[in-house]
């Protein structure tokens, strides 16, 4: 069994450049060698319920990572990811916010 982390982060549209730099700066220190996060990757929202995303919806990237153990992304939480978001509000003129959510990796077998 094997499980992933998901942090989606949601700022103003306008915001778009802003977030990418901010997040692919973020790789490094989150993400350093000998970690147990493997896999990472980031993800734009471009539809929500069937609508294109606009002004309205803001933009939604999603930094995700797959974990062998539900606590190792709880270690990793505490040691890598939270003292890397604290500035994230700030950095953001307190308009972004975010949210982490714990997803199990379900296996598929043929039918």
């Amino acid at each position: 069994m094997s499980y992933s982390c998901n942090i989606t982060f949601v700022v103003g549209k306008e915001e778009e450049e802003h977030l990418q730099n901010y997040l692919k700066g973020l790789i490094p220190v989150l993400f350093s060698s000998g970690g147990s996060a493997t896999s990472p990757s980031l993800k734009k929202v471009i539809e929500i319920g069937g609508d294109p995303v606009n002004e309205e919806t803001g933009l939604s990237i999603a930094l995700s990572s797959d974990f062998k153990a539900v606590a190792d992304i709880l270690e990793w939480q505490e040691s890598n990811l939270m003292p890397a978001l604290e500035n994230f509000s700030s950095e953001f003129g307190g308009e972004g916010v975010y949210f982490i959510t714990l997803l199990e990796n379900l296996v598929i077998k043929n039918m």
